[in-house]
């Protein structure tokens, strides 16, 4: 009589503390995520969206000290509406004296690490799986999605959103599958909850609704967590630092909460915003080109959630509900951006670890043996590329990476080092948008802005306006450098690439 193996076989015998192997797994994940996220950083430069707009609210809350509502132009900024949370961790490493860029993006740099760290603990601690514990996070590392631009790599909402997403997630499975310290994992669920919606507001809740459906399918646990009057003391101070942000901030900017349901909700969710287009399949095609080992594996999750153990059955089964929630939203939207995606890949993630624990698990002993080192190296191959893509790549879809009005950091800091000038005017018409700004060049203002308190005077001006001369001018426009010549007779005194300090001589 042949005994039938269990679907999913338990990791009881693996060991609780931290070995060995655990600190070989975390230092292999350490150093690609170092490789991929801070190695050479800044040879991507400061970004046109939406990072050298979080940058300029970051340096003028250094700057000014107003905290409570970010400023463009010494405004409040109506465009960028979401809570300040990482406006303020960028605004504290300026105050520091971080370099700039490494200020800006060192936020995201935490959030993908703190998210690296959250994914292998549920796996490795939560479930007892070493294996899949590597494999959660190789994934992670191996998508374009969560590493690239616009994500956890520059100085943008998503990674820092994906931290407390995915926070939330399996904190809020924490809290149905260890009853003894039930309370404490219901706080940390709902303080996860806050730091999303205070760093990217409703958009930080939309995996919520798969959290409650999971909660709805373990109804005695969730009747249990209901009667507790500490759930709704822990709902209640979450709900309640939300509402009071936007409270406080309507009190002193005025407009500011009708600013946010027009932009947030009206304006991203109801209508097509800046051209930013797509198909119901949209984020589908995201993953596909910019998960494809995590996509690949996301079908092994069928395992686990047919499979007999329940604590890994319950983890999967939370982390798919979450992300098909947040990504049945993001497809329902008008609007469609790619970064969106960002907190769908830890989730996704977790479920394909699991699942590809699962199937190695099933093989025999040699086999399964092979199949690991296979699958380990297949996903350290994997990782390798994609930071060697991260490194190299100079354009994604939605445009440059680089260009020549984005070279202003390199030109101000030349000038500085060869005390070229103490008072320049930059001549710069603005990068074309959807967005109805006129010579908008958040780069160059970010720049001029910090050099202002460094000793060189910036004044920013279009090229249709005239020059005196004698005066030294700054420019990486190579269109109003053009009129410029036409206009004028220009003696350049310092290039970098196709930026030019020049002082004007006489007219053309």
């Amino acid at each position: 009589m042949s005994v039938v193996p269990p679907a999913s076989p338990p990791r009881t015998g693996w060991p609780t503390r931290p070995t060995l192997w655990d600190a070989l797994s975390l230092l292999t994940l350490a150093l690609f995520a170092f490789a991929a996220l801070v190695w050479r950083y800044d040879a991507t430069p400061l970004q046109l969206w939406d990072e050298s707009r979080n940058a300029n609210n970051a340096l003028e809350i250094a700057l000014n000290g107003h905290w409570l509502t970010p400023t463009f132009g010494g405004v409040p900024d109506h465009w960028n509406t979401k809570p300040p949370l990482l406006i303020w961790l960028m605004a504290a490493g300026l105050k520091l004296g971080l370099p700039p860029l490494m200020a800006i993006r060192l936020p995201s740099w935490i959030a993908a690490f703190g998210t690296l760290g959250l994914v292998w603990t549920a796996l490795r601690f939560g479930l007892k799986d070493r294996i899949a514990a590597f494999v959660g996070g190789a994934l992670m590392l191996s998508s374009l999605a969560y590493v690239g631009a616009h994500a956890a790599r520059t100085g943008d909402f998503d990674a820092l959103e994906s931290l407390f997403v995915a926070g939330y997630v399996l904190s809020g499975w924490a809290a149905f599958e260890d009853g003894r310290r039930r309370v404490r994992w219901l706080a940390a669920t709902g303080a996860f909850a806050m730091l999303a919606v205070m760093t990217k507001g409703v958009a930080g809740l939309l995996a919520a609704p798969g959290l409650v459906v999971f909660a709805l399918v373990r109804s005695k646990a969730l009747l249990a967590m209901v009667r507790d009057w500490r759930t709704w003391l822990i709902a209640a101070a979450a709900l309640g630092v939300c509402l009071g942000y936007y409270l406080l901030r309507e009190r002193f900017d005025p407009g500011y909460i009708r600013a946010v349901l027009a932009n947030e909700v009206g304006g991203r969710f109801m209508t097509v915003s800046d051209e930013h287009r797509g198909g119901s399949d949209y984020y589908l095609q995201v993953l596909a080109t910019r998960f494809e080992p995590g996509l690949i594996l996301l079908s092994t999750a069928v395992l686990p959630l047919a499979g007999r153990d329940v604590r890994r059955r319950s983890l999967a089964l939370v982390a798919i509900l979450s992300a098909v929630a947040l990504l049945a939203v993001l497809s329902a939207a008008k609007s469609k951006l790619d970064w969106y995606a960002t907190p769908m890949i830890p989730l996704f993630a977790t479920a394909a670890a699991v699942g590809t624990s699962d199937l190695l698990a099933r093989l025999k002993p040699r086999l399964a043996s092979a199949m690991g080192i296979g699958t380990g190296m297949a996903l350290a191959a994997a990782m390798a590329f994609t930071v060697f893509l991260q490194q190299t790549a100079t354009t994604t879809s939605h445009g440059d990476l680089d260009g020549p009005q984005f070279g202003y950091a390199r030109l101000f800091a030349r000038i500085e080092a060869a005390h070229a000038a103490r008072s320049v005017i930059a001549v710069d018409d603005g990068f074309a948008n959807a967005a109805g700004f006129k010579a908008y060049n958040p780069i160059l203002k970010f720049y001029a802005l910090r050099e202002a308190g460094r000793g060189l005077q910036v004044a920013i001006l279009p090229a249709q306006v005239w020059l005196g001369v004698g005066a030294d001018i700054v420019t990486c426009d190579p269109s109003a450098l053009d009129r410029l010549r036409d206009d004028y007779r220009l003696t350049v005194r310092l290039r970098d690439r196709d930026c030019v300090l020049a002082r004007i001589t006489g007219l053309a």
